[in-house]
């Protein structure tokens, strides 16, 4: 029978794992402000929704009185 090799590899350093927990960090950072970035715009885009609402039931409020008034 053959003997199988063991592969022996290095603990990671213990600055290893503190580059990663910065890595981390950013990449949080990251999608946070992202994230606040999509609120914003998103807040935008509802306002902008609801003045199109308001604009489209006024003109057909507007062409409903004319279509009314006699000729």
């Amino acid at each position: 029978m053959s003997q199988r090799r063991t592969i022996i590899r290095a603990q990671p350093s213990r600055t290893a794992s503190v580059e990663l927990d910065r890595r981390r960090q950013r990449l949080r950072d990251k999608v946070e402000k992202a994230e606040a970035i999509v609120d914003r715009w998103w807040k935008r885009l509802q306002r902008a929704a609801k003045v199109i609402d308001k604009n489209q039931k006024q003109i057909a409020r507007l062409q409903r009185q004319l279509r009314l008034l006699p000729s």
